[in-house]
């Protein structure tokens, strides 16, 4: 569990690239909170990055929780295409 900045410095050294290597799946929380701004620019870019660094594209799950609603989203945070939430 991380944020976006901590996400970023974790792919900037050698050691944390090797660690998420393994990873299979990466879950967003409260993605409502960064779709739309830099912040959710840079979370697309270090997702990427994630890929580029395990040789493989993960799969993404956003999580959002409003009162309208409740539940998680598989929501595509790439740079190439578009944020289109599915159910």
């Amino acid at each position: 569990m991380t944020t976006p900045e901590s996400l970023y410095l974790l792919l900037t050294a050698e050691r944390s690239r090797q660690m998420l290597k393994t990873a299979r799946v990466v879950i967003v929380d409260e993605i409502h909170a960064v779709l739309e701004s830099r912040r959710g620019a840079h979370l697309a870019l270090s997702l990427e990055r994630l890929d580029h660094v395990c040789g493989r594209r993960l799969q993404r799950v956003g999580c959002r929780d409003s009162e309208a609603d409740r539940g998680c989203r598989t929501v595509p945070l790439s740079a190439r295409g578009s944020r289109t939430a599915h159910r």
